[in-house]
């Protein structure tokens, strides 16, 4: 038998059916638990775990908003992969890739949660294959961070960023786009503490050094014009705030497109300047 008439023997009994969208095969329970368990007599599940790992990793695309459909049909895949870490060093890489992929999406989500554990876990991979200082490993560190602050655990998420800078500084050098990244996220976990002074000359550290090294409209130095206009706003300097505000909608809408979510953002910071500094400016 081949290929095409496996599967319609296995559609004909209700043990495997086309996804909604004809692309993709949904396999039922009982089918997966008894090849668990025949690759598992045959002492071969490690093997077909590394299959299955390379096959997601291969798959993932960039954590980017374009890509988002993709990502909603591949996470449930991703969440199994926790359950596969692979022994072999060679495979590891491809496995937190795939979880520092679903990491992303989780967090965009809003589960942070699960975007937490994934991340410890990347993390805790890219340590053992690339080690503590390699720039993917020090990009993890960046998203764990953020996740923590998303949480709340602001204290953490600042010494985790502050391990991400240093490192990155001496790695890769101050100028460095993921350095500025680093940079970025630090100002923000300062804003939601309140150390707004620091915050704010950082984040024109931030700016600065973004403008030179990417140009004034690339995203992101947009994103430091952005965040350089909410701790202008919690300062209460209204109209440098709103100058900036305006300035970063005005390059998304240009650079992104009107209905970019950071487009949309920007939008409703901008509404909400001008209902601050009504009501106190």
């Amino acid at each position: 038998m081949n290929f095409k008439e496996d599967i319609k023997v296995l559609r004909n009994y209700s043990l495997v059916a086309l996804g909604i969208e004809n692309d993709m095969f949904e396999i039922h329970r009982l089918v997966q638990f008894a090849t668990r368990k025949w690759l598992e007599q045959r002492q071969e599940m490690e093997r077909w775990k590394e299959t299955y790992i390379a096959i997601i990793a291969d798959a993932f695309p960039p954590g980017r908003y374009e890509n988002w459909k993709r990502y909603r049909m591949l996470f449930p895949h991703a969440v199994l992969v926790l359950e596969y870490q692979p022994i072999k060093k060679s495979f590891l890489r491809g496995w937190t890739a795939v979880l520092s992929n679903a990491a992303w999406y989780a967090a965009e989500q809003g589960r942070y949660d699960e975007a937490e554990q994934m991340n410890r876990r990347a993390l805790d991979g890219y340590e053992k294959v690339l080690g503590k200082e390699h720039p993917s490993t020090l990009t993890s560190v960046s998203n764990l961070a953020s996740v923590l602050r998303f949480q709340g655990k602001y204290d953490e998420a600042e010494q985790i960023n502050r391990r991400a800078l240093d490192s990155s500084e001496k790695v890769l050098g101050n100028e460095h786009p993921s350095t500025l990244t680093s940079v970025s996220n630090l100002t923000l976990v300062l804003r939601d503490q309140g150390k707004y002074d620091e915050a704010e000359q950082i984040n024109r550290r931030a700016l600065d050094s973004r403008e030179k090294v990417l140009g004034n409209e690339h995203p992101d130095t947009l994103i430091s014009v952005s965040n350089l206009a909410l701790v202008l706003r919690d300062q209460g300097k209204y109209e440098e705030a709103e100058l900036m505000n305006r300035r970063a909608l005005d390059d998304r809408e240009k650079v992104l497109g009107k209905e970019h979510p950071d487009t949309l953002t920007n939008m409703q910071d901008l509404l909400a300047l001008a209902e601050i500094s009504d009501r106190f400016g």
